[in-house]
């Protein structure tokens, strides 16, 4: 179940002057109600904790909707009517939802571990194909850029537009500083590729360019990665750390980061004064228990997958980075009395008893022919549109 709000409420309407060439009536068209909230929580060992809340009031329940808006948004101006993208599976169901809603085709390739990840209700819309490959992180890439260049689509959302989404984040973040006049030392998110909190800076960097009230605030950045995916921590904090094999959060899948984004975290954190952390597998597990209660006594109940292997957190992420800043705390690494502002980027929601069920799928053995004759086959289809444009806006 999704919660749409009205599109008056979006906050990337809201702040889409700032917003580089990007046309605000295809914005408008494009939105389905983005919203965040921060919630102000219970102190933490003298530590006053806020949650910045992408999950509770969003389309899809994560963050990604903001992307996803952003990204229909400029396929609209510039009459793009399909597209490809690789998500581990929040970034592939807000993009769907967000496509179907204007009539926009859509491939997503996705991991075979992110298959509990997808959302059946977006994925079997008319339009939206998802494709499961049993392959690595640069197999994926390699894969949806053959897809691409193939079939010639673009594969959105690209840099620009993952930032351009991102930095609204800053703006939200400026008006509620200079509404509440609360400030936090800390901005803590679990982190994958970055783009959020890459996003997020820069916005914060435009905010003082533009000499716009707050202009002077920037936290220092406390970046969360899960123990057996943690490529930012190795190269700036620990070189000979060994991961574990098996991730908590499939979503936080980045492990090959590039060079440039490894160079981008090492400069952001430079400038912020902030560091990367890990949260343990054990730690997870010892602590999760005390979030729920946590988190329920400030209106944020988490989704749930019920199924017959249980009932899995759909979603981990925002449990993830708000453990690894208490971590952060009770190691002294966040001094006592200092504040935090926890992005929690996803997990909220009332959940879903669906499980999606792929027709479409490519073994580990398979390659670039069997995806492209997949992707030839889905063009052979009755759920292909004829048309592969859309009017610009």
């Amino acid at each position: 179940m999704t919660i749409e709000a009205p599109k008056e409420e979006s906050v990337v309407l809201r702040h889409s002057q700032f917003l580089t060439d990007l046309d605000p009536v295809a914005l408008r068209r494009a939105s389905l109600g983005e919203r965040a909230e921060i919630r102000i929580c219970e102190p933490y060992s003298d530590c006053s904790i806020g949650l910045l809340d992408f999950s509770s009031h969003s389309t899809t329940n994560t963050f990604k909707d903001w992307v996803a808006c952003v990204t229909i948004a400029f396929c609209l101006q510039e009459g793009i009517g399909e597209f490809v993208t690789q998500s581990s599976g929040n970034t592939g169901n807000a993009l769907a939802r967000y496509a179907s809603q204007q009539g926009i085709q859509l491939t997503v390739l996705y991991p075979r571990c992110s298959r509990y990840k997808i959302d059946p209700t977006l994925a079997n819309r008319p339009g939206i194909t998802f494709v499961e490959l049993d392959k690595s992180e640069p197999e994926m890439g390699d894969l949806t850029r053959e897809y691409s260049e193939y079939f010639g689509l673009p594969w959105l959302p690209n840099w620009d537009l993952q930032i351009q989404s991102n930095k609204i984040r800053a703006f939200f973040l400026q008006n509620y500083l200079a509404e509440k006049g609360q400030r936090f030392t800390w901005h803590v998110q679990s982190i994958s590729g970055g783009y959020g909190i890459f996003g997020f800076y820069q916005g914060l960097d435009e905010i003082r360019a533009l000499g716009l009230p707050e202009g002077e605030y920037f936290p220092r950045f406390l970046g969360v990665q899960q123990e057996s995916v943690a490529p930012y921590f190795t190269y700036l904090e620990d070189s000979t750390f060994t991961p574990t094999p098996d991730p908590l959060e499939p979503t936080l899948f980045r492990k090959e980061p590039p060079a440039e984004l490894l160079k981008k975290m090492k400069d952001l954190c430079a400038r912020s004064r902030g560091r990367i952390t890990v949260l343990r597998d054990q730690e997870y597990h010892r602590n999760k228990k005390k979030l729920v209660p946590y988190l329920r006594r400030v209106g944020i109940e988490l989704g749930r997958l019920t199924s017959s292997q249980g009932t899995p957190v759909l979603e981990k992420s925002g449990q993830i980075a708000l453990l690894g800043a208490f971590s952060c705390i009770d190691r002294g690494v966040i001094p006592r009395g200092d504040s935090v502002l926890v992005a929690f980027t996803g997990g909220a929601g009332s959940g879903r008893s669906a499980v999606f069920s792929p027709t479409l799928k490519l073994a580990k053995e398979e390659g670039p022919q069997e995806l492209l004759a997949l992707g030839r086959g889905v063009r052979q289809s009755p759920n292909h549109y004829s048309a592969i444009s859309v009017p610009p806006t």
